[in-house]
């Protein structure tokens, strides 16, 4: 079943024109999967394929993933782009389908895009093109961006501007994107994708 979801997630990746190189890497992982390698080569997709093991342990490990390796592939960006060469940075599932349009539009990206991604709460409110709040919210939580992680893109200079930015998982689970966003931008500089927020442009396969 995974290697059916790679296959379609790689296809996306394909025909996304704007994609030049993706990183891919193993959540909790120490070495890497050779079918994912092999899929990566059969469909000649430019990447770095790394494994990055969770430091979490306990209820957190649970509760919020990713961490380690996101970190991991924006520390690796920060190493080994060349901050000359524009690029956006996208946080995909590999449980997704994403259509076209969501690449041929993020590539556009001037600082950080956003679109909604079809949840319940999944509301971005937009006045005159500009985002001015989101919609209501789970019960309990009180997030400034109320997204989640597929819901945005950002441009690599903000890497390069905020060097000790990551993700921080020492919040409750639900606010990973909201503590990440926090830290570099506010709801005047989001960039409103996808029809002014009334289209969706990914969903989950599975």
């Amino acid at each position: 079943m995974r290697s059916n979801v790679y296959v379609m997630l790689s296809s996306s990746f394909m025909l996304g024109l704007m994609i030049g190189f993706i990183i891919w890497q193993i959540e909790d992982g120490y070495q890497t999967d050779g079918v994912v390698e092999e899929l990566l080569s059969a469909y000649d997709i430019r990447h770095t394929y790394f494994a990055q093991n969770n430091t979490l342990t306990g209820k957190k490990r649970s509760q919020i993933k990713g961490v380690d390796q996101r970190n991991a592939a924006l520390n690796w960006i920060r190493l080994n782009h060349n901050r000359d060469d524009s690029a956006v940075i996208y946080f995909a599932d590999d449980d997704n389908t994403y259509s076209l349009e969501l690449f041929d539009e993020i590539r556009f990206t001037q600082k950080i895009s956003i679109f909604p991604v079809g949840l319940l709460d999944d509301e971005i409110i937009i006045k005159d093109g500009k985002v001015v709040g989101f919609g209501k919210q789970k019960k309990g939580y009180q997030r400034r961006f109320a997204v989640d992680m597929a819901s945005f893109a950002i441009n690599v200079d903000v890497l390069f501007k905020n060097p000790y930015l990551q993700f921080v998982s020492n919040y409750s689970n639900g606010y990973l994107e909201t503590k990440f966003l926090e830290q570099f931008t506010d709801l005047p500089e989001l960039e409103p994708k996808a029809n002014n927020c009334t289209k969706v442009r990914r969903t989950q396969s599975e």
